[in-house]
């Protein structure tokens, strides 16, 4: 399971190296006849972390292990695997964490959390009077929402130095009353889907996401 050899560079300290997975205990003896011992505990689990985006792929190396691969994936419903000889294809199917256990038949093992990120919603408006409504379609997993807007700067573009946020919620739509705003302001908005789950997977900012409106 380990084996063990005296650091050349140490007069107190020795070398532990793990052969194979499994438990041992190592006994030290120096001149003096004194003794101690060290438990010594072998994991061959080796770990990765992978985030990509629904409908997103990354090629995952099996390389290194017996070719005899059984794969158990905590959730089939955030991810999909595909083996390929020794690579495997995990694939983002839709917002959340997952676990893939990578094994082989020599207890070889590699751990993969994958975080799949929400994607980005898609918001819409309409302004009826002084009303705007926007409004986007539900993101599976998505449990809030969170709108930032932004004013436009004298040439017309976002101000970056202007802008703010606020949440809108689970829901899918949401008014605002213009009325007190000038004609022909114009502002920048855009959407982010949110996880309570976990932060990993909030889709981000997109600015190609972006909208802009111009009151009325």
């Amino acid at each position: 399971t380990a084996s063990i050899v005296t650091d050349a560079n140490s007069i107190t300290k020795v070398l532990i190296t793990g052969i194979a997975a499994g438990s041992a205990v190592i006994t030290v003896e120096d001149v003096l006849k004194s003794t101690a011992t060290i438990n010594v505990t072998v994991d061959t689990t080796y770990k990765k972390v992978v985030t990509l985006g629904v409908g997103e792929t990354e090629k995952v190396s099996l390389k290194g292990a017996s070719g005899f691969y059984n794969v158990d994936i905590s959730d089939n419903l955030v991810v999909k695997v595909t083996l390929n000889k020794d690579d495997a294809i995990v694939e983002g199917i839709s917002g959340g964490k997952a676990t893939i256990i990578f094994s082989d038949n020599l207890a070889n093992k590699l751990e993969v959390d994958v975080n799949v990120k929400l994607p980005h919603p898609e918001l819409k408006y309409d302004i009826t009077g002084t009303i705007l409504k926007l409004y986007w379609d539900q993101i599976a997993n998505a449990d809030l929402y969170e709108l930032y807007f932004a004013s436009a700067d004298v040439n017309g573009n976002i101000d970056v130095t202007k802008y703010g946020n606020f949440n809108l919620g689970s829901n899918s739509s949401y008014l605002i009353d213009l009325v007190n705003l000038n004609k022909g302001d114009i502002y920048f908005v855009v959407l982010q889907a949110i996880s309570l789950k976990s932060t990993d997977i909030a889709s981000g900012i997109d600015i190609s996401k972006v909208i802009k409106i111009i009151v009325p």
